[in-house]
């Protein structure tokens, strides 16, 4: 499914996330996407599954301890947004001059099932 879709993605992976494998899941996802210029995968080393930063093996107590999204994850999709939009309109040289409201190009980017 996810190879039919002819817009930019990215995906992300918290490198202690138990749930979604580094070495099965998002390998086989740049495998099979790994001839798409317009996709980008990217490793978070020390988040979980929630894309926050804990120390140690990964277990499900950790997800009931409140926290927050890593930095860094938000700022790779607030980049990826931007780099995304500008390159479908060319004509547009900032995220500010953009007509379209945030959570619109966010909803219309990402709320897609990824299934391979």
């Amino acid at each position: 499914m996810v190879k039919k879709l002819n817009l930019p993605m990215l995906i992300l992976q918290g490198e202690r996330d138990y749930q979604v494998l580094k070495k099965i899941d998002f390998m086989v996802g740049k495998t099979a996407l790994k001839e798409r210029s317009n996709v980008n995968f990217k490793l978070f080393p020390k988040l979980n599954h929630l894309f926050i930063k804990w120390k140690g093996k990964s277990t499900p107590e950790e997800y009931t301890i409140e926290g927050h999204v890593d930095e860094e994850v938000i700022t790779t999709i607030v980049n990826f947004i931007k780099d995304s939009e500008l390159q479908q309109n060319p004509q547009i040289h900032n995220i500010q001059q953009m007509d379209i409201p945030f959570y619109k190009i966010f909803f219309r980017k990402f709320h897609y099932k990824f299934k391979i």
